[in-house]
């Protein structure tokens, strides 16, 4: 029997949200510096030692 995950992918009228992918990460690079100061206080802070992701 193979049993098969539903689609990780949400449709609406004038929005479609997925998983990202590689293809994603330079437009979440420029959108995460521009909004940097608003997003800081939602996101994880890193682990001591580690970079930013997106550097």
């Amino acid at each position: 029997m193979v049993i098969r995950a539903a689609p990780l992918e949400l449709t609406g009228r004038r929005l479609m949200l997925r998983p990202l992918n590689a293809g994603d990460f330079d437009g979440w690079r420029d959108v995460r510096h521009r909004c940097r100061e608003w997003l800081v206080k939602w996101e994880p802070r890193p682990a001591p030692g580690h970079a930013d992701p997106s550097e």
